[in-house]
């Protein structure tokens, strides 16, 4: 569960130095409610970065739209009338910053 997760990355030793894998690290369930419902229309069809930008004011969080609503290819699951439930931003900057301490 959520409270078993310590980092979002794990440590990997590589030619002796210590990196942080992002990639291979499984995010478990962050446990983020959604603060509403929204459906695609016309204008945003394939448009992740818009919808972001929408509910955010930046582009750069449609990864965690889709990730929240387990999308993995926005060109093509991303098609009007599709509902889309926008996770809760705060939550998850407490999620982030909870897990991010490098120890």
């Amino acid at each position: 569960m959520l409270n078993e997760r310590r980092f979002l990355y794990s440590k990997n030793s590589v030619d002796g130095n210590s990196e942080l894998d992002y990639i291979n690290t499984a995010i478990i369930d962050m446990d983020i409610t959604y603060t509403e419902k929204f459906v695609v229309n016309q204008t945003l069809q394939f448009r992740i970065d818009l919808i972001s930008y929408r509910f955010y004011n930046t582009f750069d969080l449609g990864w965690l739209i889709c990730d929240y609503n387990n999308i993995m290819d926005p060109f093509d699951e991303i098609v009007v009338g599709k509902e889309l439930l926008i996770p809760d931003l705060g939550e998850y900057y407490s999620f982030f910053n909870a897990n991010s301490v490098v120890r």
